[in-house]
């Protein structure tokens, strides 16, 4: 959930840091007023194949996976293929765990399933719907429902 939003995202351990498109910050700052982006002090991120980023701010907001609540900061990007994905950051900072031999994300004192594939984070619960391999040092566009 972001912001009390049940919402769908990415748990990508590549991702050095945590990204929303701009379109679900426009979402998220319509239902919440006064969401508002901060600067990033001339941030510069790039995909995996090497393609800048367009970074247009920085918003901190609750965030809440499987049973841990927190605020989050998370870079707004333009023309982000995901709305929103939960970087090695987050990973790191609130020490998740990814088990995929019992295909499930722990974080805080609870976990939460993850199905094979494509990650949605809706209703506390982290789902992957299907499996996709990214060759090293490649990005690969991908469809979602």
């Amino acid at each position: 959930m972001l912001c009390s939003m049940p919402i769908c995202a990415l748990v990508d351990t590549g991702a050095s840091v945590s990204l929303m498109s701009k379109t679900l910050f426009d979402k998220v700052s319509s239902e919440n007023p006064g969401t508002t982006l901060g600067p990033t002090l001339d941030t510069q991120l790039t995909t995996a194949s090497g393609t800048a980023l367009q970074v247009l701010g920085l918003v901190t907001l609750s965030v809440q996976v499987a049973g841990l609540i927190t605020e989050c900061e998370i870079y707004v990007v333009y023309r982000l293929t995901e709305d929103f994905i939960i970087g090695l950051d987050f990973v790191q900072h609130h020490q998740c765990r990814i088990c995929y031999k019992d295909k499930i994300l722990e974080a805080g004192s609870s976990s939460t399933p993850l199905l094979d594939g494509k990650v949605t984070l809706q209703r506390n619960e982290v789902y992957i719907v299907e499996d996709l391999i990214v060759p090293a040092s490649t990005e690969v566009w991908c469809s979602y429902h």
